[in-house]
């Protein structure tokens, strides 16, 4: 029976649309709004990802009146993205939850430890996968990504001139490749960059402010992701995590990193791109579901990327 629309609900509330509210959760029947609704409301809330609380909103009537064909198909959707993973996910291993945007640390099938993640946006996706971290590279090199350099750096170095580029810096290069030319500020038609005409490669040094910050967890991909320090830390504080362009920023590196290598990998000198290989390269396994079981049914998630729609 669907939930008729209209106000929000509240304890108190009585009438033919809570009664239909208390039939759709499974209460007996009645048209009070009560104690035992508006617990059963908070639980449905948590489950299905809804901001807390024990009211009847639009929202809620909302997802209650998609009905069981609607979630059986995610939960259909979220089975199938558990079999794309390997069998052996390995002894240890590293899982990030895109949709909770967390960091798992696992070993024997036990959580060791856990920490915070910004992934990517709606719109520059990170992509499900697995393989395995085999180095980590410290003082690394920020190479920004070219629509980037188009979008956002371009017009900065346009009012900042060669100032900004020195003071945070940035170089220009002259191309992809592993021994690049660095570019005089001169030499580069920043007006034609900022217009898409010209595809820059812009590379920032290690140091304070390097969008990579001081650590970054290296595994083969198809992609070109990886897992990354960050000068940022104050996203990791926020409910929403979707700001990154693909990568995904670890909230305590280092702590990672003691868990992979068995203690604290250090760089010899200040030379950038340091790679110091793992002795054991350590599963890595990125997923993205929307639906999880629990004990008492599943958890549904926020569809941020829209998977579930396609």
């Amino acid at each position: 029976m669907p939930v008729p629309a209209g106000a929000t609900l509240r304890q108190g509330s009585a009438g033919a649309r809570v009664a239909a509210l208390r039939t759709r959760l499974g209460l007996p029947a009645g048209d009070q709004f009560d104690a035992q609704l508006a617990d059963r409301i908070a639980y449905y809330r948590s489950a299905h990802g809804l901001p807390s609380g024990k009211q009847a909103d639009a929202q809620l009537v909302r997802s209650l009146n998609r009905g069981y064909r609607y979630y059986r198909d995610i939960i259909d959707r979220n089975v199938f993205r558990a079999a794309a993973l390997p069998s052996d996910l390995g002894e240890r291993f590293v899982l990030v939850d895109i949709t909770a945007q967390r960091l798992h640390m696992y070993e024997a099938e036990n959580i060791t430890g856990s920490m915070n993640v910004v992934v990517g946006s709606a719109d520059l996706q990170t992509p499900p996968l697995s393989s395995k971290i085999d180095r980590v590279v410290l003082r690394p090199y920020w190479n920004v990504p070219p629509d980037l350099t188009q979008m956002r750096y371009a017009d900065r170095v346009l009012r900042g001139g060669k100032r900004y580029l020195d003071t945070r810096g940035f170089q220009a290069l002259s191309d992809w490749t592993e021994n690049p030319r660095v570019l005089s500020y001169e030499e580069v038609d920043w007006l034609a960059v900022k217009r898409g005409d010209v595809m820059l490669r812009l590379r920032q040094e290690p140091g304070p402010g390097n969008g990579m910050g001081d650590i970054k967890f290296m595994f083969p991909n198809a992609t070109g992701v990886y897992l990354h320090d960050t000068p940022s830390k104050n996203l990791f504080a926020k409910t929403d995590r979707f700001f990154s362009a693909g990568c995904i920023r670890v909230e305590r590196p280092w702590e990672l990193a003691r868990w992979l290598f068995g203690h604290t990998p250090t760089a010899a000198g200040t030379a950038p791109e340091q790679s110091v290989a793992l002795p054991d390269a350590v599963g890595v396994h990125v997923v993205y579901f929307t639906a999880l079981p629990t004990e008492t049914g599943f958890d549904f998630r926020e569809d941020t990327y829209r998977f579930d729609q396609t």
